[in-house]
This record gives structure tokens, sequence and C-alpha cells, in this order.
């Protein structure tokens, strides 16, 4: 998979959609849980020319295992580091 993260429409194989977590932060939720940083100024300039972000770091947080994407997205804004990864 590409380092590039759709935010709206189709599916590809080289691309994964993402949550967006605030200005610059995203999480994709697939099998695993990864938190993505990318420039969302060069994101917002280039969105008519090219519609998706290019992520410029990842970091893998765990498992998505049996919980719900709405579950992740609460727990990773609500609990701390510790609590979310235990």
């Amino acid at each position: 998979m590409n380092i590039t993260v759709l935010r709206k429409g189709g599916e590809s194989e080289h691309f994964a959609w993402m949550y967006i977590i605030n200005s610059g932060l995203g999480v994709v939720l697939d099998e695993h849980i990864y938190l993505y940083r990318y420039n969302d100024q060069i994101y917002n300039d280039l969105y008519e020319l090219i519609p998706w972000a290019y992520v410029e770091g990842k970091k893998y947080l765990g498992d998505t295992w049996w919980n719900e994407d709405s579950e992740i997205l609460f727990d990773l804004k609500n609990l701390s580091v510790i609590d979310f990864s235990v």
C-alpha cells in the first residue's frame, strides 16, 4: 500500500480511508490501527488537483479485533495513551 490516504471517494488497493482526528492527524482502521500525520495545508491547497492526503508518518497503535470503528475513535479521542493501549 502506498503512503497516501484517501479522505473522500472511491476505493483502491493503493489507498486507505482515513478518519480525520484533527488538523494534521488521522487514523486508518482496518485489521490494524495506524495513526497518521499529514500536512493539512498542502492537502487543502492541492485538493482540486489531487484529492488525497500524502502522509508524513505513521505509528502502529494496535489491532482493531472485534471493536467497531466508532468505539475505537471514541477511545482514541478520550483515553490516555496508556489506557488506550491496554
